[in-house]
C-alpha cells in the first residue's frame, strides 16, 4: 500500500485512480437482485403510467412525454430520470432506462466515495487511514449493493456528501443550500440533514441571518416543486389537509410502533446488516466449488488477521499524536443522531435508509481513530469485503440467486413474439417480467363481471393475429373464484398448464390459453 500512495503521489492521481478502480469493480459484479421499486422507475420513465392507485398500462407512446410518477417521497426522481433517458433514447434506440440509471448510481456512488476520501485526506492528512475508511464505505455490504442498481439513496446521498464538501471548503451556504434542497426532491428524508447543515452555517458564521438564508435557500425550491406538481400536475384540491395526506402518503405504513427496547436493538441490526449482508447459503448453492474452496481460506486468514490486530491494539498503550487539528465532530454527530432517532420508529427494519447517513459515519470513524489502529481498520475492511463478496455480491449477480429475475429473463423460449398479458393487479413480479420482456403487452382486467364481453373481443382479435394470450396469477385467481368467470373460461378457451414459480416464497404462475374453435 506504501508503494502505491508514492506511485499516486498526487492528490488529484490518487482521486482519480480511486474512481477508477471502484467502477471497474462495480461494473464487473453488478446486481442481479434488483430493487423491485428500481424496476418501476425504469418502467414509468420509458412510458408505462403510474398513478397513486399502481400501474396502469398503455401502449407506450415514445414520442410523447408519459405520465410520469410523482411519488411525494422522491418526487422528481422520474421526471429527472426521463430527462436523462429521453436524449440518449433518441441516440441509442436500443437502450432501457434501467441500464442507464444503474450507470447513474454506479457513478455517483464512486465519486461519494471520492469526495469522502477527498475530505479524510484534507482533515486527517492521514494518506492510508483515509484510504482503508473510503473501502470501509465501498465495500461496505449495502451501498456495493446499490451502487449496481437503481434506487433514490445513491443520488441524494452523493448530493449530500457534495453539500458537505462546500461546507467544509469555506462560507458555501447557498450551493451547498440548494445541494441540500435536490437531495430532499429526490428523496424526503434528506431533511433530516437539516440539523447538521445548520450547526455547520452557525459555526462557521455564528449568524442567525445566515441560518435563515440557509433555510430559504433549501425550502423554497422544495415547497415549490410539491406546489407545482399537486396543483398543476395532480390537479390537486387547495385543501391543506388533502395536500399534507399526499405529502405523507406513503409513510404511515412504516411507523414502528414496538417498543423503544425494541426498536433500538432493531436499529443496531440494520445498522450491523448496513455493513455487512448475504448468507452462507448463497455462497455454497451460487458459488462454484473450485471457487469457495479458494474464497473459504481466505476469508478465515482475514477474519483471523483481523483478530490478532484486534489483540494487537489492545495491548498498544502509546497514544498518538494527533494527525489533524479539524475534527468536525459535532457536525458529523448530528448528521448521524438526526437518521438514527428518525430510523428508531420509521423505516427501522430497513438498513438501506441508513445509507443516508453512512457518509457521517465513515467521516467520523476516519477522524476518530487514531493513527495506531489503522492495522486494525485495514484487517476490518478487508474481512468485510470478502465476507460481501461470498455471501452477497458475487451470488446475486448470478440471476439464479433471484428467482423472479431469472425466470424472467428466460421466457425467450416461451414468450417468442408481442403476446398479450392479462393481469388483474400488476404486482412487483409482473414488473419484473415487463420489464425483461419488453414486447409483451399487459392489460388489466378488474372487473370480470362487465368486460367479459369486450375481453372476448380482445382475446379473439389477439389470437387472429396468431399471438398467444396469457393469464397471470392474479388474474387466474380472480377467474377461479367466480363461478361465472370459470363458466365463461371453460366454455370458450382451454389453459395450458401453468408457467413459472411456485414455492414458500414466490408464486409466479402464467396459463396460456388455446381458442376451444381451433380445428
Amino acid at each position: 500500500m506504501a508503494y502505491i500512495t508514492k506511485a499516486f503521489g498526487h492528490p488529484a492521481q490518487q482521486i482519480l485512480s480511486l474512481f477508477i478502480f471502484l467502477i471497474l469493480l462495480y461494473s464487473v459484479f453488478p446486481t442481479r437482485n434488483h430493487y423491485w421499486d428500481g424496476i418501476g422507475f425504469a418502467l414509468n420513465i420509458e412510458g408505462t403510467p403510474q398513478d397513486l392507485s399502481g400501474f396502469i398500462l398503455n401502449p407506450p407512446a415514445a414520442a410523447q412525454l408519459p405520465r410520469v410518477y410523482y411519488n411525494p417521497n422522491h418526487l422528481l426522481h422520474n421526471f429527472l430520470g426521463y430527462l436523462l433517458y429521453r436524449p440518449l433514447l433518441s441516440l441509442f434506440p436500443q437502450i432501457r432506462a434501467h441500464d442507464i440509471l444503474t450507470a447513474l448510481s454506479c457513478l455517483l456512488s464512486a465519486s461519494t466515495c471520492c469526495l469522502i476520501f477527498a475530505m479524510l485526506r484534507r482533515w486527517t492528512a492521514n494518506l492510508q487511514l483515509s484510504l482503508w475508511a473510503t473501502l470501509l464505505m465501498a465495500f461496505s455490504a449495502t451501498w456495493w449493493k446499490f451502487s449496481t442498481d437503481v434506487d433514490t439513496y445513491i443520488p441524494p446521498v452523493f448530493l449530500l456528501s457534495l453539500a458537505t464538501w462546500t461546507f467544509t471548503a469555506g462560507r458555501r451556504i447557498l450551493p451547498a443550500a440548494l445541494l441540500h434542497a435536490l437531495a430532499m426532491l429526490l428523496h424526503q428524508i434528506a431533511i433530516f440533514f437539516l440539523p447538521a447543515a445548520l450547526y455547520a452555517v452557525w459555526c462557521q458564521t455564528r449568524s442567525r441571518a445566515a441560518c435563515l438564508r440557509y433555510l430559504f435557500a433549501a425550502g423554497l425550491p422544495v415547497i415549490a416543486s410539491y406546489a407545482i406538481v399537486w396543483f398543476y400536475v395532480l390537479n390537486g384540491t387547495p385543501s391543506v389537509h388533502d395536500f399534507l395526506a399526499w405529502l405523507t402518503s406513503n409513510g404511515n405504513d412504516v411507523y414502528s410502533q414496538r417498543a423503544l427496547g425494541d426498536s433500538l436493538l432493531e436499529n443496531a441490526r440494520s445498522l450491523i446488516r448496513l455493513f455487512f449482508g448475504g448468507k452462507i447459503k448463497n455462497a455454497t448453492q451460487y458459488i462454484s466449488q473450485p471457487l469457495l474452496w479458494i474464497l473459504a481460506p481466505i476469508l478465515l486468514a482475514t477474519l483471523a488477521h483481523f483478530l490478532h490486530q484486534l489483540w494487537h491494539l489492545r495491548k498498544t498503550t502509546n497514544p498518538p499524536a494527533p494527525t489533524s487539528p479539524i475534527r468536525p465532530r459535532g457536525f458529523l454527530l448530528l448528521w448521524i443522531l438526526s437518521y438514527l432517532c428518525f430510523l428508531t420508529f420509521w423505516l427501522t427494519e430497513y438498513p438501506y435508509y441508513r445509507l443516508f447517513c453512512l457518509p457521517a459515519l465513515v467521516l467520523l470513524i476516519g477522524v476518530s481513530l487514531p493513527a495506531r489502529a489503522l492495522p486494525l481498520m485495514r484487517a476490518f475492511v478487508i474481512c468485510m469485503a470478502l465476507s460481501n463478496f461470498t455471501f452477497y455480491i458475487y451470488p446475486y449477480s448470478k440471476s439464479e440467486a433471484t428467482p423472479p429475475v431469472h425466470l424472467a429473463m428466460n421466457t425467450h423460449s416461451v414468450w417468442k413474439q408481442d403476446e398479450l398479458v392479462l393481469f388483474k393487479e400488476f404486482t412487483c413480479d409482473n414488473w419484473i417480467m415487463k420489464h425483461f420482456n419488453p414486447k409483451t403487452t399487459w392489460r388489466q382486467t378488474t372487473a370480470l363481471q362487465t368486460d367479459l364481453d369486450a375481453l372476448t373481443s380482445e382475446i379473439t382479435t389477439t389470437m387472429s393475429q396468431r399471438r398467444a394470450v396469457w393469464i397471470d396469477t392474479s388474474l387466474l385467481a380472480a377467474i377461479r373464484s367466480s363461478p361465472s368467470a370459470t363458466a365463461w373460461i371453460a366454455e370458450r378457451y382451454l389453459m395450458s398448464n401453468p408457467w413459472g414459480i411456485s414455492n414458500a416464497k414466490h408464486h409466479i404462475q402464467f396459463v396460456k390459453l388455446e381458442s376451444r374453435l381451433d380445428p
